[in-house]
């Protein structure tokens, strides 16, 4: 609770002072307390689905990173913004942890603008890394 006092020598509050109007001091219900996890309060959310490419704006090679909770066959996809499919790379066997995935967007024939980036894990895509990627020449 913070308190304001609208007069520090007599520490009275406006409501206090017979005006009728400023702040009031109020009792909230204990049913509309809502306690904040330790991660939280703490600022240490794991973020997961997290996809960070560099550099960004690509030029040729594009450096994808992205933390995988378990080993996976994992496969990347290009998109433009309007969802059609231009690149998909082969599967490939990834272990748990921080991964990298070096793309040569050289290698295929991209045009400048903005596409986007997925990375797939599983078969089942049951972790999905989506980012956005400019690609300028």
């Amino acid at each position: 609770m913070h308190e304001h006092w609208n007069n520090g020598n007599t520490k009275q509050y406006s409501r206090d002072l017979g005006l009728k109007n400023g702040i009031e001091l109020v009792g909230v219900p204990s049913s509309l307390v809502v306690q904040i996890p330790a991660s939280v309060a703490n600022n240490t959310i794991e973020k997961t689905n997290v996809l960070n490419i560099f550099p960004n704006p690509v030029k040729d090679i594009a450096t994808l990173n992205y933390t995988l909770t378990a080993s996976a066959s994992v496969h990347v996809e290009l998109l433009t913004v309007d969802g059609k499919l231009v690149v998909k790379l082969k599967n490939i066997q990834q272990s748990a942890g921080l991964n990298t995935y070096l793309l040569n967007t050289a290698n295929y024939k991209l045009t400048d603008g903005a596409y986007i980036c997925k990375v797939i894990a599983n078969d089942n895509n049951s972790n999905v890394f989506t980012s956005k990627m400019i690609i300028k020449k």
